[in-house]
């Protein structure tokens, strides 16, 4: 069964009841959007529609928080430690991180994406192909050039190797997908999307959406 989001709290509790998940014990279709309702929603969203919430604004802010521009909060923020191999930043000092900030729900996920990096390349191959080129999680701003948020607003995508596969790189010059497409692939494993592989340009990005 597909649910059917409508903009009404209490059909979407009480849809959310039918597919199984538990609001009966936090007051039930009460038409009050509490902890208890988004933590359903997150699961059906996990679960019902095959992972990451739809890349639309409205979508994300409902599964993952929303970010404010202004005050540059970024929501449920965690770090991922003990990174699976040295990784250096390519903005400012460049120097070697020892962590990454990214949003709670993805922390997860993307230590994994890394671990296979990791497993399937091997020191000195993730070094050539760049995969240890760090261009950035967490930044709250609009896409470059328009207005809607940037998906690195909520920490939920990463940029790899951005000198060789920036953001208006031809696709035939682009690294990660003429090199190293086996990086597309651990990413999509775990539901990420590449962006340059929907819309043929910005091929460092990966994003945790559908």
């Amino acid at each position: 069964m597909s649910l059917q989001l409508p903009k009404n709290t209490k059909l979407i509790q009480l849809g959310l009841m039918e597919l199984g998940h538990n609001l009966q014990d936090y007051g039930g279709a009460d038409g009050i959007w509490g902890p208890a309702t988004e933590r359903a929603y997150q699961g059906y969203l996990l679960t019902e529609q095959g992972g990451w919430p739809l890349d639309d604004e409205n979508a994300l802010n409902v599964f993952y928080g929303k970010p404010n521009i202004d005050t540059q909060y970024a929501p449920r923020q965690t770090f991922i430690d003990d990174l699976p191999y040295p990784m250096f930043m390519t903005w400012g000092d460049r120097g070697q991180i020892t962590r990454i900030q990214c949003h709670e729900l993805v922390a997860d996920s993307l230590r994994s994406i890394l671990e296979d990096i990791a497993s399937e390349f091997g020191p000195k191959t993730i070094k050539h192909h760049g995969l240890d080129q760090f261009g950035g999680v967490v930044s709250v701003r609009p896409k470059r050039g328009g207005s809607a948020l940037s998906r690195h607003s909520w920490g939920i995508a990463i940029d790899l190797d951005p000198a060789r596969n920036g953001l208006m790189t031809p696709t035939n010059q682009a690294y990660i997908p003429t090199r190293c497409p086996k990086v597309i692939d651990i990413f999509a494993k775990y539901g990420w999307i590449s962006l340059g592989k929907r819309i043929g340009r910005d091929w460092m990005h990966f994003q945790a959406t559908q």
